[in-house]
């Protein structure tokens, strides 16, 4: 009987043996399977933040290209303005310029208007001129 009882001992010894070597295979596997699993999380992680990156790379160029629109708007606004005034301006120098503009403005300041005109002739060559 004591012969069973080892036998039966060791095949219990053997049976945990084998848990124990199971477990331990599994747990290697689970490791060798993590790994892969945290490679891919990395992975995705990183991926995610260039996803990230390039979001709001894409959203300051669109931002800096509306700015510039903006920009170029205000511009355009800003010819059209100055376009305007220009033209107002020459008709303000046309209507000035006139002869009975220019005349008013010289009765105003006291001026009297010119009755008779003499004329002077020009030199005939230089020598008389000085």
């Amino acid at each position: 009987m004591s012969a069973v009882a080892v036998n039966e001992r060791a095949d219990s010894a053997r049976g945990i043996l084998r848990t124990y070597r199971r477990e331990v295979d599994s747990s290697v596997c689970r490791v060798y399977r993590r790994r892969p699993s945290r490679f891919i999380h990395k992975l995705k992680r990183v991926l995610i933040a260039i996803a990230v990156l390039v979001a709001l790379a894409y959203i300051a160029v669109y931002a800096g290209v509306t700015a510039l629109g903006y920009h170029n708007c205000k511009l355009s606004k800003l010819c059209r303005q100055q376009l305007i005034e220009n033209e107002r301006l020459r008709v303000a120098i046309t209507r000035c310029s006139s002869p009975q503009q220019i005349a008013a403005a010289a009765e105003k300041a006291g001026m009297i208007c010119a009755t008779a005109y003499e004329y002077l002739r020009a030199p005939q060559s230089l020598a008389s001129a000085r």
